[in-house]
C-alpha cells in the first residue's frame, strides 16, 4: 500500500487526484485508512531493542502523502534523507529517533519517538526470527534464537528470513541447537520447510547443510570462520514448534592480521564499499581512507567527494595486539562532471525548453536530492508552465549489462499456463531488469511483479504483449532489483497470464557470471518446471553525478491593444497616429510604404482603398503581437462636399483674403499670377487661413488648392484692387 501510493505521488504529485484514488482503492479492501489532503509522519523500527553494538536498525516509512523525508537517529550523526534507510549505532545508549514528511503543497509533518532505540549489554540477547527479510546481524559474543514463532509458538507459513551471527572479536563461531521440529521433506530432501546454514556472513559463503526433520542438525555446528548465517524457508502447509539455538563466540588467542577489499576500487560516484577480511578475530578498526577521513566500523562504506588515486590503510587490534595493511594508489575516483545546462524564459501558460549536455544521458528531477526521474535526454519540455519553475538534472553514465536465465523454452516441454507461479532467485548487488523474453498465446496486458520472499510486492510494470505463440518477444520491464533471498518474479495474482512455461527441463541454479542474480527455483513444488520469463537482461548501477538546478522563467501575461483605430479612413487622408497600449514596439502592415514602423503613422493615401491588417508587437519580458484591420475608403461623396465648400473673401481685396477650407483633403494652396508664375504657397493646418497679398501688384491671381498628394483638387480666381 505505501509504495503504490508513493509511486502515485511520484507520477502525479502529492494531494493529486490519482493519489487520492489510489489510497481510497486500498481502503476500500480493508488496507490502511481513507485518503486525507495532509501530510501525516508516521514510522517504526523494525528491531528496536538490541545487547550489543553495533547496531543495525531499519526503518520502515508510513507516512502518508509526503514527498521528501529527513531522518534524525538522535546519536549526533547527520540527517539523511530516503524513504526506508537503514543506520548504524555504534555505542550503548538510548535515543530518540524523529522523522519529517514534506508533502510540498500538501505540508509538513514531523514526527519524533522518544527512546525508541535501546542498546544495552546488561539486556540478554534473545532473538527473534524475523518472519521476512534479513534480520539484525548479531554482534555480541553469545546468545539465543528462536524460530519466527518465539519461546511457544510455531513458526508461520510462507516464511523466508535470514540471521547473521558475527561477533565482534570472534574468532570462531558455535551453535548449539536445544530443540529441533521443522516439517519433514519430500523423501531425502528438505523442500517445505527447512534451515540453511551457511559458513560465513552472507548466502554467498558455503552452504553447511540444508536440515528439516528428516534431516536433523548435529548436537552443535562451528564455524571455520568469524560468522555463520542462517537462513529459514517456510511453504504455505503445515508448521511446527521450530528451533532454539544457543550461540557462543571463540576469542583468538593471537593478534589479528589485517586484510581487507573494495569490489569498487574504480568509481565514478565516489562511494566505496570496504569488506574486512581481517582473521584472529580483530576487536577494533581504524580506517584511513587517503583523504583525510577515517571510520572505525568494520565494513565501511564511504565517499570520496573528489576525484583522485587514494591510498587506503587498515589498523586493527584486539587483546592480543594490533596489525595494519595498506594499499598504495588503491582506489581510483573519477567523478562525473554535473551537466552543462541552460534554461528558458517563456510567457505564461507555454512550454518551456530546457538542455543539458555531459558525457552521459542527463536525467530530470523535480526535487534537488530526493525523487525518481521524470525524464531522460538532452532535452526536456516542461509542458505549459504558469509560474517560475526549478528542475534539477544530473549526468548518468550506464553501468555493465549482464543476462541470466533460460535463453529459450527449449530446455524442455511445456505449455501455456494461466496460474499463479513465479520464478525464485537470490540478488547480491543491487541492478537494474532490464528486458525478458516471453511467448504469449494471447494478445492483451501483462502485470509482472517483483516481490520479496514473504510475497509482498515491490514493482509492478503493466506490458502489452501481443499473441506470438511460436515466436518471443522481449519486453522492457526497467525494475530495480534489491539486495535479497528468495525474491519472486511472476505476473499478478489471478492475472491467468496465458505465457508459455517449461514444465520439464529446468536445472537451477541459473546464475549470472558474478552470481549478481542467482535463480534458484521457482514457487511451485514439482522439480523441473520454468516459468514464463527467459533470457533476463539486467544492469549494474550506473554513475551519476550532483544534480544541478535548471530554470523556467515564466513571465506573467498582459494586455495589448491598438489605440486610435478608425473604423473608417479615407484615401485621401494622408496620416492617421496609431498607438499601443504598452510603448516601445515596432508596427507592420500587409500594405506597401503605408506604415512607419516605429511611430505608427499610418498612410491612407498610400494603401489606397481596401481592408489592410495592421499589427503591433512589443514586449513585456515576452513578446506579443496584437491586429486590427483598417478600411480605407474613396469618400467620394466626402471629398466632393470639401471642394464645393472653399471660398476666397473678400473678393476682389486690396490685401487681405481669408479663406475657407477642409484641411483634412485640401493640404496647401499654390497661389500663381495670371503668367503662372507661382508666387506663395501656403500649407493648411486649420479649417480657416488668412493670407496678405498687399506686396503683390494689382491683378488677376490664381489660388490652387492641392491635396496630400500634391494633386490640384480645386481653382478659385481671385482679383487685387
Amino acid at each position: 500500500r505505501f509504495f503504490a501510493i508513493q509511486s502515485a505521488i511520484d507520477l502525479f504529485g502529492p494531494c493529486s487526484p490519482e493519489v487520492e484514488a489510489t489510497t481510497n482503492a486500498w481502503y476500500a479492501v480493508g488496507v490502511g485508512g481513507p485518503y486525507v489532503n495532509y501530510v501525516i509522519a508516521d514510522f517504526s523500527a523494525i528491531d528496536s531493542v538490541f545487547c550489543n553494538a553495533p547496531a543495525s536498525v531499519t526503518f520502515q516509512n508510513w507516512s502518508v502523502n509526503g514527498t521528501t523525508f529527513t531522518w534524525d537517529f538522535g546519536d549526533a550523526s547527520p540527517t539523511v534523507s530516503g524513504v526506508n534507510p537503514s543506520h548504524i549505532y555504534s555505542t550503548i545508549g538510548t535515543y530518540d529517533v524523529s522523522l519529517i514528511a514534506d508533502g510540498g503543497a500538501c505540508g509538513v509533518d514531523t514526527l519524533v519517538l522518544n527512546n525508541l532505540i535501546t542498546i544495552d549489554t546488561t539486556i540478554p540477547c534473545i532473538i527473534t526470527f524475523p518472519n521476512s527479510g534479513i534480520g539484525t546481524t548479531q554482534t555480541a559474543c553469545s546468545g539465543t534464537i528462536y524460530d519466527s514463532g518465539g519461546i511457544n509458538g510455531n513458526y508461520g507459513d510462507q516464511q523466508d528470513a535470514q540471521i547473521t551471527i558475527a561477533p565482534v572479536g570472534a574468532d570462531s563461531v558455535r551453535i548449539d541447537f536445544v530443540s529441533f521440529a521443522v516439517e519433514a521433506g519430500n523423501g531425502p530432501t528438505c523442500n517445505y520447510d527447512y534451515l540453511d546454514i551457511y559458513d560465513g556472513n552472507s548466502i554467498s559463503s558455503p552452504l553447511l547443510a540444508t536440515y528439516c526433520n528428516n534431516n536433523p542438525p548435529p548436537a552443535y555446528i562451528t564455524s571455520s570462520g568469524q560468522a555463520l548465517t542462517l537462513v529459514f524457508h517456510s511453504d504455505f502447509n503445515v508448521n511446527l514448534s521450530g528451533f532454539e539455538l544457543d550461540w557462543q563466540c571463540y576469542l583468538s588467542s593471537f593478534p589479528p592480521v589485517a586484510n581487507f577489499e573494495s569490489i569498487d576500487t574504480s568509481s565514478c560516484s565516489g562511494q566505496v564499499d570496504f569488506t574486512d577480511l581481517s582473521t584472529n578475530g580483530p576487536t577494533s578498526w581504524l580506517w584511513h581512507f587517503g583523504d583525510n577521513n577515517t571510520s572505525t566500523l568494520q565494513n565501511p562504506t564511504h565517499t570520496y567527494a573528489n576525484s583522485g588515486t587514494y591510498t587506503v590503510k587498515l589498523v586493527t587490534s584486539n587483546q592480543q595486539g594490533i596489525d595494519s595493511l595498506t594499499y598504495t594508489d588503491y582506489i581510483v575516483v573519477d567523478l562525473l562532471d554535473v551537466p552543462v545546462v541552460n534554461g528558458d524564459s517563456i510567457c505564461e501558460n507555454n512550454t518551456a525548453t530546457l538542455s543539458a549536455t555531459g558525457i552521459g544521458i542527463p536525467k530530470w528531477y523535480t526535487n534537488a536530492l530526493s525523487g525518481s526521474s521524470i525524464f531522460e535526454g538532452n532535452t526536456y519540455n516542461t509542458g505549459n508552465l504558469n509560474t517560475n519553475t526549478t528542475y534539477y538534472v544530473s549526468d548518468f553514465t550506464a553501468g555493465a549489462a549482464f543476462n541470466v536465465g533460460a535463453s529459450s523454452n527449449a530446455i524442455g516441454s511445456g505449455g501455456f499456463f494461466n496460474g499463479d507461479q513465479s520464478l525464485v532467485f537470490n540478488c547480491t548487488q543491487a541492478c537494474t531488469l532490464k528486458t525478458v523474453d516471453v511467448v504469449a498465446a494471447s494478445t492483451g496486458n501483462r502485470t509482472i511483479e517483483l516481490r520479496d520472499n514473504s510475497g509482498t510486492i515491490l514493482e509492478s510494470v503493466t506490458v502489452n504483449i501481443p499473441s506470438t505463440p511460436s515466436q518471443y518477444q522481449t519486453i522492457t520491464l526497467n525494475i530495480p532489483i534489491p539486495v535479497g533471498v528468495d525474491l519472486q518474479l511472476g505476473t499478478a495474482v489471478g492475472s491467468n497470464p496465458d505465457l508459455y512455461r517449461n514444465n520439464t527441463g529446468a536445472t537451477y541454479p541459473y546464475a549470472s557470471a558474478n552470481n549478481e542474480i542467482s535463480i534458484t527455483g521457482t514457487t511451485a513444488s514439482a522439480a523441473g518446471y520454468y516459468y514464463f520469463f527467459y533470457n533476463w537482461e539486467l544492469e549494474l548501477p550506473g554513475c551519476e553525478s550532483d544534480r544541478v538546478p535548471v530554470q523556467a522563467t515564466v513571465f506573467p501575461d498582459f494586455d495589448l491593444f491598438i489605440l486610435n483605430v478608425p473604423t473608417v479612413a479615407c484615401a485621401y487622408q494622408s496620416s492617421i497616429q496609431l498607438a499601443g497600449s504598452l510603448p516601445g514596439g515596432t508596427w507592420h502592415a500587409n500594405c506597401v510604404n503605408c506604415i512607419d514602423s516605429m511611430t505608427g503613422i499610418f498612410h491612407p493615401d498610400q494603401a489606397g482603398v481596401g481592408v489592410w491588417e495592421v499589427s503591433y508587437t512589443a514586449s513585456n519580458n515576452c513578446e506579443k503581437t496584437v491586429s486590427e484591420y483598417i478600411v480605407v475608403e474613396s469618400c467620394l461623396g466626402v471629398e466632393e462636399d470639401a471642394l464645393s465648400s472653399i471660398s476666397l473673401f473678400p473678393n476682389p481685396s486690396k490685401s487681405i483674403v481669408n479663406i475657407t477650407a477642409n484641411s483634412d483633403i485640401i493640404k496647401s494652396i499654390v497661389i500663381t499670377d495670371i503668367s503662372g508664375k507661382t508666387i506663395m504657397s501656403v500649407d493648411l493646418n486649420s479649417n480657416q487661413t488668412m493670407v496678405d497679398l498687399n506686396r503683390y501688384e494689382s491683378g488677376l491671381y490664381f489660388f490652387n488648392f492641392l491635396n496630400s498628394k500634391g494633386e490640384n483638387m480645386s481653382t478659385k480666381k481671385f482679383i487685387r484692387q
